[in-house]
């Protein structure tokens, strides 16, 4: 294929019939030949919810002459390199396909994986940021990872690098290394070591949720949830929040759980809250975690076996009905 393509919702329900991975190659033209764009896979058993599209849009554009990595001879033009300020950190950013109306949305079943320079050779694991130009800032958004090579001839390979559960109309930026998206003057006015130990401030962000919880801790339904990975291990300074940017699904309808996975459970913790950063995205913020590990956020109240609820206090006892005393013994004693 060529550039991009829409593919038909019937091609994608005969793959889930006969339980089949659907592999889409698109290319476009290069210098001297057809450079490869992207990998599209569509795994049937990666799709949690039903087909509602008529045609998906696949594809996203590489212009070789525009800096959109880290590589191309302009690339200080590209505000990314402005925003992370270190010529030391290799990038690619790769903007989605836009389909009317799903902006936001995750695209069912699908990973793609999308050429590169070579800006990622030796890591299997990139940190993967949504990319915003116009608050010109990067927001954590997970991880990507090594592709599959892309053999185009006997003497024409494309490195990729793979985005799982890629989002219509989202804007990704791929670095070689984690950035600090928080100012170093904002944290320092934050943080005073008179109060605090050192603490490793790295969340990992997961959109993957089916791929990264143990089966039996997976919820029915077909539930938006966003899986928090604290790189830090112990307690968290008394009123610690977190923000992340979330499509607007989860505005005004987030649950925050504990992964208890000694126990098999979710345990339910509390509401968050968000405010609307645009018409596709917003800001959620995440409170009362008091220790690090793995917590749940889902846009609907989860339901089940594994999902544990705060206890309602036990009703007080009723005193037992006081006993009569013996009678005491006047026998005399010998």
């Amino acid at each position: 294929m060529k550039n991009g393509l829409s593919i038909p919702k019937s091609v994608l329900t005969k793959a889930q019939e006969q339980g089949k991975k659907l592999i889409i190659e698109i290319f476009q033209p290069g210098y001297d030949a057809a450079m490869f764009n992207s990998r599209w896979v569509f795994d049937p058993s990666r799709v949690h919810w039903t087909l509602d599209q008529d045609e998906y849009e696949l594809g996203i554009s590489l212009d070789l002459d525009a800096p959109y990595h880290s590589r191309n001879p302009n690339a200080a033009s590209h505000p990314v390199s402005s925003i992370l300020g270190s010529d030391s950190t290799q990038w690619a950013v790769y903007d989605m396909p836009k389909l009317d109306g799903s902006e936001g949305e995750t695209l069912p079943g699908f990973y793609v994986e999308v050429a590169h320079w070579g800006e990622f050779d030796g890591l299997d694991t990139m940190p993967l940021y949504n990319y915003s130009n116009e608050a010109g800032a990067l927001y954590p958004w997970g991880s990507a990872v090594r592709g599959d090579d892309a053999v185009v001839s006997d003497t024409i390979t494309w490195p990729t690098v793979r985005i799982d559960n890629p989002c219509w109309g989202a804007h990704y930026a791929v670095l070689s290394e984690e950035h600090n998206y928080l100012p170093a003057e904002e944290i320092e006015t934050q943080i005073t070591a008179s109060d605090t130990e050192e603490i490793d401030l790295f969340v990992l962000f997961s959109y993957s949720v089916y791929n990264e919880l143990p089966i039996e801790l997976l919820p029915s339904g077909d539930i938006p949830m966003i899986l928090f990975d604290f790189a830090h291990s112990g307690l968290v300074p008394d009123g610690t929040s977190i923000s992340v940017t979330a499509p607007s699904e989860y505005l005004g309808s987030g649950y925050l759980y504990y992964v208890n996975e000694e126990n098999g459970t979710l345990d339910y913790i509390g509401r968050t809250s968000s405010a609307m950063q645009n018409e596709y995205f917003c800001t959620l913020s995440v409170s009362g975690i008091t220790h690090c590990s793995r917590y749940l956020v889902s846009a609907q109240e989860l339901t089940g076996d594994n999902i544990v609820m705060p206890g309602d206090p036990s009703e007080p006892q009723e005193p037992a009905d006081p006993q009569k005393p013996s009678e005491p013994d006047s026998s005399p004693v010998l």
